[in-house]
């Protein structure tokens, strides 16, 4: 017999279903030719069940952001246990871009415009697990020497948000047939590499 589910779990499935809807329409027309009653549509559900669940097409963008975090935690304990900052951070990078990639680069598209006219930048808002990540990844090469203790975690952390930011734009303008993993693994190798080459412990 099947178990019957709870009024909790069955409304995270339909905010789910109605998300999943959105995400794939979004791939599909541009967020821009998507409208709310599309999204409902192809969830099967009531346009006032949308409602429920989020207050606009916009807060569909915002809920991206908790599905990144959410993908940045599942990444990190994957790779927390690697010897090296190198290690973590190129396979913290693919892991991530890996789940990324099944949202797609439309919705990403979407979240980088909305944020561009946002006062607070959302995407680098503090208190987003992202940071927290790469905190923990960034002082794991403070602890092993690949990064010198001269420059603070912060310093390296800009430089490795500024890395993802630019690689997640040039995906949202590429054209079709671009590997987004593909260039994650053959960028991130690079990128780790550069700053362990020059910001190696320097004693």
């Amino acid at each position: 017999m099947e178990k019957k589910l709870t009024r909790k779990e069955q409304a995270l499935n339909t905010k789910k279903n109605i998300y999943e809807a959105a995400i794939t329409l979004v791939q599909e027309k541009g967020f821009e030719n998507v409208s709310i009653e599309d999204i409902t549509t192809r969830a099967n559900t009531a346009k006032g069940t949308f409602y429920l669940y989020f207050k606009s097409k916009q807060d569909l963008i915002y809920h991206t952001i908790d599905m990144y975090d959410e993908i940045s935690f599942r990444s990190y304990e994957k790779v927390k246990d690697l010897p090296t900052f190198e290690q973590q951070l190129v396979q913290y990078l693919c892991y991530a871009n890996e789940e990324i990639l099944l949202i797609g680069e439309k919705i990403l598209n979407a979240l980088i415009g909305l944020n561009l006219t946002q006062e607070r930048k959302f995407v680098i808002a503090e208190g987003r697990t992202v940071l927290e990540v790469l905190g923990k990844i960034v002082e794991k090469g403070l602890e092993t020497g690949e990064l010198s203790i001269e420059h603070s975690a912060e310093y390296y952390m800009e430089m490795i948000i500024i890395f993802m930011q630019g690689l997640d734009y040039y995906w949202c303008n590429a054209e079709n047939g671009f590997d987004y993993v593909e260039a994650t693994r053959r960028e991130a190798l690079v990128f780790a590499k550069g700053l362990t080459a020059v910001y190696g412990n320097m004693e």
